[in-house]
């Protein structure tokens, strides 16, 4: 398995790529490129996080850490706005 991200890539992509690593980024022209709005560039702030500690089955916990990242969190997001009550 390649680590480069180039996995699965044609010859011709390969060498797109490759093209486009060569550029320095001081060299791209971001002229065309449109301004992001205040609401647009709010949908990228991370809402705020806390750190928490649980205690959980070990089946239930392998289950989750087999899925990929971040699924654990999706499942409760999921969970709280459906309104699943105890």
């Amino acid at each position: 398995m390649q680590g480069n991200g180039e996995m699965g890539l044609s010859k011709e992509e390969k060498i797109i790529m490759a093209e486009m690593n060569a550029i320095d980024d001081k060299d791209i022209n971001f002229d065309d490129i449109p301004k992001l709005t205040a609401e647009q560039l709010d949908k990228f702030k991370p809402s705020e996080s806390v750190m928490i500690s649980i205690r959980m089955d070990r089946d239930l916990f392998e289950y989750y850490e087999s899925k990929k990242k971040g699924l654990m969190i999706g499942v409760l997001r999921e969970y709280m706005n459906n309104n699943v009550g105890f």
